[in-house]
Parts: structure tokens; sequence; C-alpha cells
């Protein structure tokens, strides 16, 4: 990826376009070229990649937890301002969701290549179909193999209570190998001693469980204490201890260190990043039908900010000062260039980079989901075109009408952008780059909330996974995209591109310097 930031900085017209999104783009299409020449190769190699982009994948609303926790840092709107603001969150967002939706099934109603994509989906039925198949074949495989017909006997023959009359044995022994019992193998006696058998086996359970719920009546309930101490326990892992104890180990070192020691910010980054990791384990506990309000990112950025000022006010510092330190600017690429002018990296500045690692994995997902991809360009491109038309010039416009002012109109434009694009067209408009991060990160997860549950009323099927991913994917970029992640991967793949897509035709067209100016001339600046 440095590689791409040192070619893209050669070229004027890609000087401010995002790495990471680049290298995502271009790791896709090379996958997409070696697949050509040879696909055996190339789905080993994603096969080798996949453990580590299925782990930064996995955690990606960790890493995007550094741009919600600057949202103090930014100058506070008024109340005014605040209500005018959520009027058009709410209106835009339902309108895009819905604008999306109807765009999509328009676009592929009217689609020339109708009869390819249906032919397509047949393709891609039959591959799913065969691979279902073959792993039903190696199982009943592995069934066969496991054992033979008298390794089964043996077992089932086990069964049988150990006072069990020999003679019953070898007649059950005949009736599974298909032989026809003896008429003398069982006499009335034999079905005596078997009944009497039974019997005393029920009458021994019966008087272990008996006494076995003694036992337990007599032993004291516990208390609240002792069960949430064994449920935490139980949940604990390796990961957890290791944090935990990096996060203890670097307080303790952190509180007899003067700020002025050299050390003093080096041992802040253990410190912030384990206590960022440890409280988004515990934003995920949060049962799922608070999680609907209380996203994972705010819960845990909630429990960060908390700790940062507990932190923070043992050496005289506040929250500020301490978010200052959290994120300085210093992230790898500015290291690598010589940039960072001194400045020592902190804990955000490690997640923003992981970010980045992130976004170029999602090409992996894009590659595994290659067909779908090519099946539905044609709808997928032309909606996304419309979208982002759309929202450049209609969210500033109504926020101007409502009230709100101009740089935080303009801020407003590329709010269905990824990060990392959306601040480079924020300093195209030259609209409120602080601003720009806080609708951008309040969109995403408003997505992840709201989104599943307004493509429901607009009955959107669940296996409908390219109008799910365009809307998601355009109207909520990369957070909703790391939600799809877990529950539709097709439809995630759609997504990835599609807020892709979104954000480079938006720097595209603000990129022609007409569109800029008459936007700031029509929004009053």
């Amino acid at each position: 990826m440095w590689g791409v930031d040192v070619v893209l900085k050669h070229i004027p017209p890609l000087r401010s376009f995002p790495a990471s999104v680049a290298s995502m783009l271009l790791l896709f299409v090379i996958l997409l070229i070696f697949d050509r020449f040879d696909a055996r190769r190339t789905s080993k190699l994603v096969s080798i990649l996949e453990p580590g982009t299925g782990f930064v994948l996995r955690w990606i609303n960790i890493f995007l937890m550094p741009s919600f926790l600057n949202l103090p840092t930014i100058e506070r709107p008024t109340a005014k301002e605040v209500g005018e603001i959520a009027v058009v969150f709410i209106v835009g967002y339902l309108f895009f969701v819905m604008a999306s939706t109807l765009l999509v099934r328009a676009f592929r109603i009217a689609s020339p290549f109708k009869y390819l994509s249906r032919k397509r989906d047949e393709d891609i039925a039959r591959t799913d179909d065969a691979e279902q198949i073959a792993q039903h074949v190696n199982r009943e495989f592995q069934l066969e193999t496991d054992g033979t017909e008298q390794q089964i006997e043996e077992i089932e023959l086990n069964r049988i209570p150990s006072k069990t009359d020999s003679s019953i044995l070898s007649s059950i022994s005949d009736l599974q190998v298909g032989r026809p019992p003896s008429p003398y193998s069982l006499s009335t006696d034999d079905h005596i001693n078997v009944a009497d058998n039974l019997s005393e086996t029920v009458d021994n359970r019966s008087e272990a469980l008996s006494s076995t719920q003694g036992v337990l009546e007599q032993q004291p309930a516990r208390s609240k204490w002792q069960r949430a101490t064994s449920y935490i326990w139980q949940r604990l892992t390796i990961a957890h201890l290791v944090y935990i104890t990096m996060l203890v180990v670097s307080f303790i070192i952190y509180l007899p260190v003067p700020t002025s020691s050299p050390i003093y910010l080096p041992i802040l980054l253990p410190l912030y990043l384990s206590m960022t990791i440890l409280s988004y384990y515990l934003a995920l506990q949060v049962p799922e039908r608070i999680r609907f309000f209380l996203h994972p990112i705010i819960g845990a950025s909630a429990i960060v900010m908390l700790g940062m000022e507990i932190t923070e006010v043992i050496k005289g510092g506040n929250l500020l000062t301490g978010l200052s330190k959290y994120s300085t600017g210093a992230r790898y690429l500015a290291l690598l260039e010589g940039t960072s002018q001194g400045r020592i990296p902190g804990a955000g500045d490690v997640l923003f980079s992981l970010l980045d690692c992130s976004i170029i994995s999602l090409s992996t997902v894009m590659f595994r989901y290659r067909k779908e991809l090519k099946k539905h360009a044609f709808e997928m491109l032309l909606t996304i075109l419309c979208m982002s038309i759309a929202s450049l010039f209609t969210l500033p416009l109504f926020a101007h009408a409502l009230g709100v002012s101009p740089a935080k109109s303009l801020s407003l434009a590329p709010r269905s952008v990824t990060t990392p694009l959306a601040m480079v067209v924020a300093s195209m408009l030259e609209a409120d780059p602080n601003s720009t991060v806080c609708f951008v990160i309040l969109t995403g997860i408003l997505g992840t909330i709201l989104g599943p549950y307004l493509l429901k009323l607009l009955r959107v099927k669940e296996d409908d996974y390219v109008t799910i991913g365009v809307a998601m994917g355009s109207a909520s970029h990369a957070i909703s995209t790391a939600s799809l992640l877990r529950t539709n991967p097709r439809a995630a793949a759609i997504a990835s591109l599609s807020f892709v897509i979104f954000g480079t035709i938006f720097v595209i067209l603000v990129s022609i310097p007409v569109i800029p100016q008459t936007m700031r001339q029509l929004v009053g600046f």
C-alpha cells in the first residue's frame, strides 16, 4: 500500500485519492487477471490470504472507533442546528434507501442483459448445488468409512445390559446381520430374566436420580456475585486475558511517570489501545434488543471516553487532552514517508492504520462473489451514479433551506461516502472536515441500525443481495458493509463495490472545478 501511495502522489489528478481504496481495487483486478490464467492457484492464493483478511474484517468496527471518538473535538452546534441536521439525516436516509431500492429494481427490469443475467443465475445455482452435493457425498463417504459392519454390531450389542443372557445377545446379533432367529433361542425363562433385569435397571436409575436431586436441594443457592463470576470466567478467552494484563500493567507504569518523561506518551499507546479493545468486547455483550439502539461503536466509545477522562484527570488533564494524544496523526504512511514531524503514534493511529488493511481486505470478498458482481453490473452502476449525483446536490440544498450553516450544509454532501474519500470531498468543497467525519460515522451507524428494518418494510427479500448491497453500501458505506459480512456475505460483496464506486464518482464530480464553485454559491458562501 505504501508503494501505491507513492505512485498516486506522483499523479496530480490522483494525488488526494486514498491509497487504501486504490490498493483494494488494484488487488481485486490482479486477482481477476490471475484467475483468467490459473483459477486453481488463484483460489489457493485467496485461501492463504483469507485468514488474515477475515480477521481484520471481523474487527473492522474497532478500527472505525477513532473517528467516532474525535467527535468531542468538533465545534458544538446549537440546539436549533442539531434539530435541523437531524431532520436532514432522517429524511435523507429514508429517501436514499427507498430511491436506491426502486432504482435497482427498475434498472434490473430495463436491463438489456437480462438473458445473460438469467443464464449466470443458473450457472451460479448449479455451482452452489454442485458444492452442496460434493459436501454431502464427502460426509456420507466419511460415515461409511469410519467403521465396518462388525464395529457397528459391537457398538449396538454393548448397549444391552450386562446381565442379559448370552442366548438373547446371539439372537439379537442374528437379527442385526439379517439371519432369522432360532426358534429355540428365547425361552419363557429368558423372557422373565430380561423383564427382571430391565426392572432392576429402572429401579437403580430412579434411586440414583432421587439421591442426586436430594443432594442438589441440600446445596445452598449460589449468590448473584458467584453466578456473575462464573459467567465471566466462562466467557474469558486468552485474548481477553492478554488485553486485561496489558491494561493493568500499562496503567501501573503510567501512574508514577511524570508528563515530562520521554516514556509518558509511549506508555499511553498500550494503555489506550487495550482500553479500546476491551471496551468493544464489553459492548458486544449487550443483548440484541438493546443493541438495536446502542450500536457497539457507540457503547464502546462511551466507555473509552469515560476511562480516558479518569486517566487524564490523574495527571491534571481532561478528555480533550487525552484525545489529542489518542490520535496524533502519526500513522504508518506518515512514518514511512518521514512526514510525522517527530510525533509519537497513539492508539488511534494504530487502529486507523488497520482500517486501511480492512478496506484492502474487502477485495477478497469481492473476488469470492465476482460472478454476482459481473452479473449485476448494469443496475449497480446506473443506480450508484444517480444516487451520487442526488447526494451531492440535494442534501446540501435541503439543509441550507432548513437554515443550516453553509459549511455544515456542504459537510452533509459526502455523508454516505466512506471516511477516507469523504475527507477528500470535504477539502475540495471547502466544507468543515470535523463535521464531515461526524456525519459519515453517524450515517453508517444509522444505516446499521435502521437499514435492515427499512428494507423489510420495503419488502426486499433476504435473498435479493443486489438490492440489499447497493442500498446499504451506497447509503451507509463501510460500517453497514461490516454488518453485512456476518449476515449476508454476497450482499457485503455488492456493498463493498457499491461504496467504492459511490465514493469514486463523488471524487470525480467534485474534481470538476465548476461543481464545487456552484455548490458553494448555492448554499450561501
